[in-house]
């Protein structure tokens, strides 16, 4: 439960970013294998998926005892556009003005842009608001997603996130949210 509020919770900037959500308060409403299904009252819905494993890299060398559990991998559909969206949340401050990368089973990259206004001192999300149905595709046949983002600190952060369970999560979002 903690997890869930966690996740809801490192969520509410991306929404404010994409104007697609704001406002809603949403639930867990079903969870498949390592991807989770949230949807509000009004029936708009994300998956959401927690990294299976983090990495901190300076120079090549992994930095030992940075504690990042909770980096996050969130999914959108807007049926009214016909367009899917994507953003990544990280607990560790990314790169004002910074780009990152997601890796679709090494098939893929797929570039993301980190969100903020230029108030903002901890840039922690990054998005693409849209996504071609031949990367939905290869999401859906993908194993893992890998996300590569510079951090604030220079440091490369490496995040891997499994695809078990994205296909059952994507087609109850399709057929169950607006």
């Amino acid at each position: 439960m903690k997890k869930t509020f966690k996740l809801i919770f490192t969520l509410l900037p991306f929404l404010f970013f994409s104007s697609i959500l704001v406002g809603e308060e949403f639930l867990p409403k079903k969870s498949y294998r390592d991807w989770s299904v949230f949807a509000s009252n009004n029936g708009s819905c994300f998956l959401g998926s927690n990294a299976k494993t983090t990495k901190s890299l300076v120079n090549a060398n992994e930095i030992i005892g940075r504690n990042r559990d909770n980096v996050f991998l969130y999914f959108l559909y807007d049926r009214s556009k016909n367009l899917y969206s994507m953003s990544y949340f990280s607990d560790f401050p990314l790169q004002k003005n910074g780009n990152g990368i997601l890796r679709i089973d090494n098939k893929k990259e797929i570039p993301l842009r980190v969100l903020g206004s230029e108030t903002s001192i901890n840039f922690k999300n990054a998005g693409i608001f849209s996504i071609s149905n031949n990367d939905v595709n290869l999401l859906i046949s993908g194993t893992k997603i890998t996300a590569v983002f510079i951090a604030a600190d220079n440091s490369t952060l490496i995040d891997e996130f499994s695809l078990i369970g994205f296909t059952k999560s994507l087609r109850y979002l399709s057929s169950n949210c607006i």
